[in-house]
């Protein structure tokens, strides 16, 4: 067997840092593979050798497996690690890499093949005596597909046979929207894993999400690393994730792990691997098994003290485990929050923007990882993941940890927040009340405040956006309250606040500003990095670009965009007419539903965007006939951009 010395990851983000490190602390030298939007990401400058691989987008680059072995072979690495998602669970890549004489740092082909379908694995287990939920498989007989999926009843879940992480997964509560949600799984599912084949079984509502850990070697030896809770998730993307779970006894603990570690015997297992179950009343049962790394991996290193990418490294090096499961044991408790860029008054849509800084929390005794940069046009492109943040030794400390998480900042992104802000957690954490102006309106989303300002051109002096002037010396003092003056008749804005125009300016006093809101005054002031508005302060960050700024104050993200307001106004009934329906988030045209003086009733399907592996139909908010078509398939947007236009029915198209 080939001694490995060099490891290609076939990867981006936070999780090819990941590798890195331990790539590096074995001693070995790490290349990474990237796409010219990637170019300037943190794996890349810290990796020994980097390769560029191009694609029709982002995505697609990372899925070309002939590029990346040509890239391995480039780079002399003898291995390819392919951390999550991407190829990592392609049986076809890692059967070519064997072919190629590299080493695919992973199961085998045909373990792949067996656990990775989510169809066959579901078979597998069924077969070995593993309860399962009802189902209806596509494989079996696709003619009648919809009707046995129809005959489960609802709520029904749609899963993609190759796939993962929440991608291409429907819930269909309504029957009579079954065949549309499948047609919408099967795009996903061909297009994040080139397979289209579905399965739906039926859906357990409020369940808990149990994933044990197990890890095999070549030499027939398999253990589990105990279990880890996913049970806060968000459009099936996980959002906190907790080791070991709050909800099992000892007694649990041991039967679903006994029973994971027996399915990964069963297999044949080699490598790290998840085995997922539904569990609820006492009762579970297998979901599927994920034959990779996954985000969640560090709580289960945290709590066991195992790296689980080293044992992957020695593993795939032919060499045995070295332990048995009585070596192995609970020490402390973790939990992991995902940072994602989300905008929080949009439902937590998915969001793009220029990431200028981040800037973690202070006081959290875990680690984090992030793999988000500055690229040149400072977007995120392939997902809004940026960073996660495992916590704590126990599980009060992990639980403080958490809420400090939520205090994660990243100015550039609108309203963006640690996505730990859950009902659950927000139970746990305190919450803040913010006072702006005399009405004291505020936008409650998510347990926090959040709000939208629209300003004019900056105009910041050497105290701050709010500070008073501070002339060095007496000949500057005259020249300086002259550029303030002009700066207190200049600043007379328009901001948009709860859906709610208002008319903001500022006049200065000698101890600062007074914020005028709709003739209501509010004093303000920034000082030593704390802001603090009418009786409200806390510490202040902000970050800027030429036409705007970005504060996070008191744990809420604000934007002001700096526009004149005369101009808003004077374009405010073209740009926010009802009757352009304007894109939710940015992203891109997947599907087209509507042409140019077609008539549409409230509820049709206009168009189909994906954002951030989010595929989301877009539909007539009233009947109408549609005027103009703004964009084409695969064309891509930013957030509000015009995507279609109604008329009234009876209008001249």
């Amino acid at each position: 067997m080939t001694t490995i010395t060099k490891v290609l990851i076939a990867n981006r983000g936070e999780i090819a840092v990941r590798i890195l490190h331990s790539v590096h602390k074995a001693g070995l030298q790490g290349a990474v593979v990237h796409h010219a939007v990637d170019a300037q990401t943190p794996a890349v400058k810290q990796a020994d050798a980097a390769v560029e691989i191009t694609g029709a987008t982002p995505v697609a680059a990372y899925l070309d497996g002939a590029q990346i072995i040509a890239a391995a072979k480039a780079t002399g690495a003898d291995a390819i690690h392919p951390g999550y998602g991407f190829l990592s669970e392609n049986a076809e890549f890692a059967r070519a890499c064997e072919e190629a004489g590299i080493v695919f740092i992973g199961p085998r082909p045909e373990t792949i093949e067996l656990m990775g379908d989510k169809v066959r694995a579901r078979n597998f287990v069924e077969s070995r005596g593993f309860p399962v939920a009802p189902s209806a498989i596509e494989d079996d007989d696709p003619a009648t597909f919809v009707e046995r999926a129809r005959a489960v009843g609802a709520p029904l879940l749609i899963k993609p046979s190759a796939g993962g992480g929440g991608k291409g997964m429907r819930i269909v509560r309504d029957l009579s929207l079954l065949e549309e949600e499948i047609e919408r799984g099967r795009n996903e599912g061909q297009r994040y894993f080139g397979d289209g084949r579905l399965f739906a079984e039926r859906y357990v509502e409020r369940p808990r999400h149990i994933e044990v850990q197990v890890l095999g070697d070549g030499h027939g030896n398999v253990v589990h690393l105990f279990e880890r809770e996913c049970s806060l998730q968000r459009r099936f993307q996980k959002v906190v994730e907790e080791a070991p779970s709050p909800t099992l006894n000892a007694d649990e603990r041991e039967r679903i792990c006994e029973v994971a570690a027996g399915i990964a015997r069963a297999a044949g297992y080699v490598g790290a691997g998840t085995v997922e179950f539904i569990y609820g009343r006492g009762e579970f049962y297998f979901l599927e098994m994920n034959t990779r790394i996954q985000v969640e991996h560090p709580v289960t290193e945290e709590v066991t003290g195992i790296d689980l990418i080293a044992e992957q490294l020695r593993v795939a090096n032919g060499e045995p485990l070295g332990y048995d499961q009585d070596a192995l044991a609970i020490n402390g408790h973790a939990i992991e929050v995902r940072v994602y860029a989300e905008d929080a008054t949009r439902d937590f849509a998915p969001t793009t923007g220029p990431l200028l800084t981040m800037i973690p929390p202070c006081g959290c005794a875990g680690r984090r990882r992030r793999g988000a940069g500055r690229s040149r046009d400072g977007r995120l492109r392939s997902d809004d993941r940026q960073a996660h943040r495992p916590c704590g030794r126990s599980r009060r400390g992990a639980r403080q940890g958490r809420c400090r998480a939520r205090r994660f900042r990243h100015p550039g992104m609108p309203h963006q927040y640690c996505l730990s802000a859950t009902p659950a957690c927000r139970s746990r954490c305190p919450r803040r009340r913010h006072t702006y102006g005399p009405d004291r309106r505020e936008t409650r989303t998510g347990g926090r405040t959040c709000f939208r300002w629209h300003e004019r051109p900056r105009l910041v002096g050497r105290g701050g956006a709010f500070g008073p002037p501070r002339p060095r010396r007496r000949e500057r003092r005259s020249r300086a309250s002259r550029r303030y003056r002009r700066m207190e008749e200049l600043m007379r804005h328009c901001i948009e606040l709860d859906g709610q125009d208002h008319l903001i300016w500022l006049s200065r006093t000698a101890g600062g500003y007074v914020l005028h809101v709709d003739g209501g005054d509010v004093a303000v002031s920034l000082d030593n990095g704390v802001l603090r508005v009418g009786d409200s302060e806390g510490p202040v960050h902000i970050a800027g670009l030429s036409d705007r700024l970005f504060i996070h104050w008191n744990g809420a993200a604000h934007e002001l965009l700096f526009k004149d307001a005369v101009l808003r106004h004077a374009a405010g009934s073209a740009s926010g007419s009802e009757d352009t329906v304007r894109a939710p988030m940015p992203g891109a045209v997947v599907g087209m539903s509507s042409e140019a003086g077609q008539a549409v009733k409230e509820g049709d399907i206009l168009l189909v965007i994906e954002s951030m592996k989010l595929e989301t139909a877009i539909r007539a908010s009233r009947d109408g006939v549609v005027e103009a078509v703004h964009v084409t398939l695969s064309q891509s947007f930013e957030r509000d951009a015009p995507l279609v236009t109604l008329a009234p029915l009876g209008a001249d198209a």
